[in-house]
């Protein structure tokens, strides 16, 4: 799905991101919470990401459903979504 460097990224991006949020929310929430929190926007991200690069390609991708949701045999997650 990924390649190898990106998802090593990835994954350092997420755990430093909630470390980030962790030490400036950590006493106005609790430590499941900001997880929690963490979690979504990672979702959030990845899917306004696809989104983005949808919209930004859409000579490629057009009105095919399978090529939308199938990112997995037509790339493209965008870092600017």
């Amino acid at each position: 799905m990924f390649s190898f460097p990106f998802a090593i990224l990835i994954i350092l991006g997420f755990i430093s991101a909630s470390f980030v949020l962790w030490r400036l929310l950590r006493d106005d929430y609790h430590e499941e919470d900001i997880l929690t929190y963490t979690l979504w926007l990672t979702l959030f991200a990845l899917i306004f990401g696809r989104i983005f690069y949808l919209l930004d390609h859409f000579a490629d991708f057009q009105f095919q459903i399978s090529k939308w949701l199938f990112f997995t045999r037509f790339p493209g997650f965008s870092l600017t979504g």
